[in-house]
């Protein structure tokens, strides 16, 4: 049998389910389980690809490859304080076999704060990025839970990462829009209409 290398041998391993009261050992805290992410490489004999994708809850994806693998990442903003989750250990499993997905994988970008009436800085479109849609909660200071309101805008394409080229700009809502990414369109940003300061991102859609 070949040794399996680069494993870690962790116990006691507990699920969202499991993990429902009380603080995180060591901390003053809850549990706050941070987006995970999945570096999936895959290609044929010298040449391969790799793709960033959501695990969300499990992701399945169909890759037409001779070999595949699959690396643990964890999503950092751009912007500190936005998305952020408890230090600790995470255990992430993948697997490989024949057959065929029903399912399309996903990327979330994390585009942080944006003021009402203002627009984000620029970020790339990621690697096979078809559709996208938008995502947002309203900021507030404190603790406790806000009113939820509407994340509505614009997702605005361009053909540089400074935010020129435009090739495309797109009204959306997180209740109902959807966009296809347009040719040329390699980087986004996105306006805010909301009537609030939104933390926000957009869900891409993977033609994978």
């Amino acid at each position: 049998m070949r040794d399996r290398l680069d494993q870690q041998n962790l116990t006691g391993e507990q699920t969202n389910a499991e993990v429902t009261t009380g603080h995180f050992p060591g901390s003053h805290r809850p549990m706050r389980w941070p987006p995970l992410e999945a570096l999936i490489e895959f290609g044929t004999g010298g040449v391969s690809t790799q793709v960033i994708v959501d695990y969300v809850n499990g992701v399945t994806l169909p890759v037409v490859a001779s070999y595949v693998r699959a690396h643990a990442l964890i999503s950092q903003s751009r912007k500190d304080g936005d998305i952020y989750g408890t230090s600790a250990a995470y255990y992430l499993a993948a697997h490989a076999g024949p057959g065929f997905s029903a399912h399309r994988a996903q990327r979330t970008v994390f585009v942080g704060k944006v003021d009402d009436n203002s627009e984000s800085e620029a970020f790339d479109v990621p690697k096979f990025g078809k559709v996208a849609f938008i995502s947002g909660r309203r900021t507030h200071h404190g603790d406790g839970n806000h009113t939820p309101v509407i994340a509505a805008g614009w997702i605005r394409f361009f053909q540089s990462a400074d935010g020129t080229g435009p090739v495309g700009d797109f009204f959306v809502s997180s209740y109902m829009s959807r966009v296809e990414v347009p040719n040329a369109g390699l980087y986004f940003s996105c306006y805010n209409q909301s009537g609030h300061e939104m933390n926000l991102a957009v869900v891409f859609e993977l033609g994978l």
